[in-house]
């Protein structure tokens, strides 16, 4: 006798199929205990899978599975790098009683392992257009300025603009003000680091910076995008 085809006992389990195919299955069923047999351990695992549907882990079994798949990743190379943002000036509030007669740039510290990310962000009141400096320094090499270092910027996945640290280890870019805007520093020429800069949205005032930023100058950036 010849067995259904595993796809009609599928769709016979589920109910999906026609009346008049419903009707043949349901007569051959009656004579087939193998095709019988697989119904039944179809319909148990749709029991089961509509009951997952319903199901939810453990918070701390969350955790060390997310945990696993890091450490994972890093033994095996992956390309999720830890950063840490060690300073956002926009996330420092306002002394009590202070009155703010002019926003000021925004300023970002990362930390990528050794290697510091120290950027400022800046646009004249109404511009639509962001200015953004920043200096690359490594700790365990504070005399080797970080040089030549590829840096892009990046709005979702798209890439907007390219530079790279000059030979003290700066960096600059003028880009139109986007939301989820991130830099990808690429540090050693493998899968490079992505710092999110989101906060520049657009028509947010940031001031009018003038003057000197860690001993240097401020120069007004080239337009690169």
């Amino acid at each position: 006798m010849k067995h259904l085809a595993t796809e009609a006992v599928v769709e016979f389990v589920r109910g999906t199929l026609a009346g008049t195919q419903r009707a043949a299955n349901e007569q051959h069923l009656h004579s087939c205990a193998g095709c019988t047999k697989a119904v039944h351990v179809y319909r148990r695992v749709a029991s089961a899978a509509s009951r997952e549907a319903f199901y939810s882990p453990p918070d701390d079994v969350v955790r060390i599975a997310k945990a696993y798949f890091a450490t994972q990743a890093v033994a095996n190379g992956g390309i999720a790098k830890r950063f840490e943002l060690l300073f956002d000036s926009f996330a420092n509030p306002a002394a009590a009683g202070a009155r703010i007669t002019g926003a000021a740039a925004r300023q970002l510290l990362y930390r990528i392992g050794s290697v510091f990310v120290d950027m400022e962000m800046d646009n004249e009141f109404g511009s639509q257009r962001v200015a953004l400096v920043g200096q690359i320094l490594d700790s365990s090499k504070p005399t080797h300025p970080v040089a030549g270092v590829p840096i892009t910027l990046i709005s979702g996945e798209r890439s907007l603009a390219r530079t790279s640290s000059n030979q003290n280890g700066e960096f600059e870019l003028e880009f139109k003000a986007k939301k989820e805007l991130r830099l990808a520093v690429n540090l050693d020429r493998g899968e490079p680091v992505y710092l999110p800069i989101t906060d520049a949205a657009p028509g947010t005032p940031r001031g009018n910076r003038k003057g000197k930023r860690n001993g240097r100058t401020a120069r007004k950036p080239k337009k690169t995008g």
